[in-house]
């Protein structure tokens, strides 16, 4: 298992107790992966590149979770890390992801409102991409047929991602 984007261990932290997966997270953050490898042991940690690839050979994971990443890369960034995630993948390996979707139509300007309801993805502050300051909205369709569209959607749960953030959840699958 892969927690891709793993920060300070927010997500990982949480699978200390399973019994049997190797656990496996990277950042392009160098202090926090060190914060990780000092604080998790039960875990492996790699950094990679805001644009690079993972130091991971094809088809090394079963399961790989992207969770509040794809909300914070730009066009060019989302299209290179969604064919680097499904290069990890193992044939019929999962990748979960979470994105901005409607309920965050209310900070959009009326112009970027009426671009998500066409369909096409917003995205704000792009020149600080990998950042909080960048922010990205997906609407379903634009996920379904342009980010995830050499992969199964095996569920999407609209605000499946509650609390801080509220996000759209996503599970895909690696076609066999």
């Amino acid at each position: 298992i892969l927690d891709f984007g793993c920060g300070a261990g927010r997500v990982l932290r949480h699978w200390k107790e399973l019994n049997g997966p190797a656990l496996h997270g990277t950042d392009y953050n160098p202090e926090l992966i060190a914060w990780c490898v000092a604080n998790l042991p039960f875990a492996e940690f790699r950094v990679n590149r805001l644009n690079g690839v993972v130091d991971s050979p094809d088809a090394s994971f079963d399961l790989i979770s992207a969770f509040s990443i794809f909300t914070h890369l730009s066009a060019p960034g989302q299209s290179f890390w969604i064919a680097e995630l499904s290069r990890l993948l193992k044939p019929g390996g999962h990748l979960f992801l979470t994105t901005h979707g409607a309920h965050y139509l209310s900070r959009l300007s009326t112009q970027d409102q009426a671009r998500f309801r066409s369909g096409r993805m917003v995205v704000l502050g792009s020149r600080r991409e990998g950042s909080n300051d960048c922010a990205v909205y997906h609407p379903e369709s634009f996920v379904r047929q342009t980010l995830a569209r050499d992969l199964d959607v095996v569920d999407f749960i609209p605000e499946g991602a509650k609390g801080n953030p509220w996000q759209d959840a996503y599970l895909l699958r690696k076609n066999t």
